[in-house]
């Protein structure tokens, strides 16, 4: 809310812009690391490609922008268009924001093929996904423990995301 308040309609201080750019950011880069690893693409295998006579850092600029075109690409293309007009009370700041619109593109599109490729790797038979699908429930199930104890510690939402965005700033 504060990104829309800041961004779109030009209220509040850029200070508040902060903690919401950084958590979405997170919470995109995290998407594109983790729905490949479930959802993964058996076509966009880089071993598929072996007997093709193609060289190796074409393969990967190919699979890159194949796997970067989907859904994601668009959605993604929108939160980076608001993350860039959040920071529009400076100039700036808005052309480092512009100016990091390519990076982080190729940045999460990387991540998708890699996350991609090892998830090819990792579950080409049923044990790795059964073991893949016990991991996420355990992860699922821990996380709550985790979480009602940071929301014990903390006295209101807004310190807690502040803290929490303070040590993700930190990540890509």
């Amino acid at each position: 809310m504060n990104v829309f308040l800041v961004g779109v309609a030009g209220r509040g201080s850029p200070g508040d812009v902060v903690t919401p750019a950084v958590l979405a950011g997170s919470g995109v880069t995290a998407l594109w690391l983790i729905v490949p690893v479930f959802f993964s693409d058996r076509l966009m295998d880089p071993r598929r490609f072996v007997s093709f006579a193609v060289p190796r850092s074409v393969l990967v600029l190919g699979l890159t922008l194949a796997g970067m075109l989907n859904v994601g690409l668009i959605l993604t293309l929108g939160w980076l268009l608001g993350h860039v007009l959040a920071w529009r009370s400076s100039a700036v700041a808005v052309v480092a924001a512009a100016a990091t619109v390519p990076l982080a593109l190729v940045m999460l599109g990387l991540l998708h093929q890699a996350a991609s490729a090892a998830a090819g790797a990792w579950l080409v038979n049923r044990r790795s996904r059964d073991l893949l699908s016990i991991l996420a429930l355990c992860a699922m199930v821990g996380a709550y423990p985790i979480t009602q104890g940071t929301l014990a510690a903390v006295t209101t939402v807004v310190d807690a995301a502040d803290a929490v965005a303070h040590w993700l700033a930190w990540t890509p």
